[in-house]
């Protein structure tokens, strides 16, 4: 049992290590994010948000402002994944900080994503689930200026041709709508 629990140890602190080996290395493509390709970007976030998921909220909260961009510029029709919606929804439900100064664009971008009809239909799924983790982690001083956009957004998801899309839409309209009273 010790033997497995110092192994557990050994093997977040790796994570850590190569978290913290690795910020420096991608900070200036997040700063310029010309020098990104869609893939690489892409693939980036997805390595990021493995590690993220094995690390304590002290170190993900103490670096998330450098790793939060490159996760929010990854949420367009074209690069965005469902990998990417769960990291978003991680972030919001554990460092809430973090998301609050960002979250003007973060829930335009999850609107666009939600009623484009180009983005594939698990990631539109994905991008309203992560609306109605914004409304219901957030605190309601943050998401009330939101509230009218991302209901107007919601009626408009809910005439999506996708079974799939319109539940999560009816769900995440609720909590919307309940966030008034």
């Amino acid at each position: 049992k010790q033997w497995y629990q110092r192994r557990v140890r050994g093997t977040i602190l790796y994570k850590q290590r190569f978290l913290l080996t690795l910020i420096p290395l991608i900070t200036p493509y997040v700063r310029d994010r010309t020098q990104l390709s869609a893939e690489v970007s892409s693939s980036l976030v997805k390595g990021i948000g493995t590690i993220l998921l094995a690390l304590p909220e002290s170190l993900i909260s103490t670096h998330g402002d450098t790793l939060y961009p490159i996760i929010q510029h990854n949420l367009t029709p074209e690069t965005c994944d469902v990998a990417t919606l769960k990291l978003v929804q991680y972030l919001l439900t554990n460092t809430p900080g973090i998301v609050v100064l960002h979250l003007d664009t973060l829930v335009s971008r999850l609107c666009n994503l939600a009623s484009c009809q180009q983005t594939p239909v698990h990631c539109r799924a994905e991008a309203v689930r992560s609306l109605e983790t914004c409304a219901t982690q957030l605190h309601l001083t943050h998401t009330h200026v939101q509230r009218a956009v991302v209901l107007k957004k919601l009626h408009c998801v809910l005439g999506d041709r996708k079974r799939v899309v319109r539940q999560a839409a009816a769900e995440t309209l609720q909590t919307w709508t309940m966030l008034q009273s």
